[in-house]
């Protein structure tokens, strides 16, 4: 069994236990794309776009911070007097550098914003896929559990009476067991579904959905004869 969704390479136990027919919470999509916004990979788009707005304000500020001021006192041999004197100095085409510089942040910036976006949506879609399916097999296990299965076993029953009465043959009798063992087959592949769907939800939001008992009885009844 692989164990990487341990995080270890060897296990520390023999078994696992669990109930097939045990399903997570029917949380509502919105709160579940709520969480998928915080993935943790959706979390890395984020830092990358605050360190793309510091390089942005670095070259902002060096724009600004290419001026360098000077102030002195001058004095003036011809009257023997003293004067205070200011100036500044600016690089050639520094202007033009900082600009691009601010360019070439605020492009690469707005692509980590893009790319966030397209990722979003992928998970978006991976995420609905996931939530429908798992309702739909969900539907499927409740309506063989409470409805399909229950008729199969009394048709099983009833055919299996008139079988050794004689009013049936025993291909009658074959057929209708087959029935129901395919609906019970069908019943535990539809819940394999919904867990497999959850558990696909579960690593698009980072969070373990809550479980609960979905039905008050998830065993079958009855044994075919």
């Amino acid at each position: 069994m692989p164990c990487a969704l341990w995080g270890v390479t060897s296990p520390d136990f023999d078994k696992v236990e669990g109930d097939l027919f045990q399903f997570g919470e029917d949380v509502a999509f919105d709160l579940l794309y709520a969480k998928v916004e915080k993935n943790p990979a959706i979390e890395v788009f984020a830092a990358e776009s605050r360190l793309k707005e510091a390089e942005i304000r670095l070259a902002q500020t060096q724009s600004s911070a290419d001026i360098s001021w000077s102030v002195g006192v001058r004095r003036l041999q011809e009257t023997d007097d003293t004067a205070l004197v200011a100036g500044f100095s600016m690089p050639l085409f520094s202007g033009k550098r900082n600009v691009g510089a601010v360019s070439t942040a605020l492009a690469e910036k707005n692509q980590v914003l893009a790319e966030r976006d397209v990722m979003l949506l992928d998970l978006h879609t991976q995420l609905f896929r996931a939530f429908h399916n798992r309702k739909q097999a969900i539907v499927a296990v409740e309506a063989l559990r409470t409805a399909i299965i229950p008729a199969l076993e009394q048709a099983l029953v009833e055919t299996q009476a008139a079988y050794q009465r004689g009013r049936y043959g025993y291909l009658d009798y074959v057929s209708a067991r087959q029935e129901l063992l395919s609906a019970r087959r069908t019943q535990i592949e539809a819940a394999a579904a919904a867990l497999t769907y959850g558990a696909e939800i579960e690593q698009l939001t980072a969070e373990p959905l809550a479980l609960t008992q979905y039905g008050e009885d998830n065993t079958f009844s009855g044994t075919p004869q």
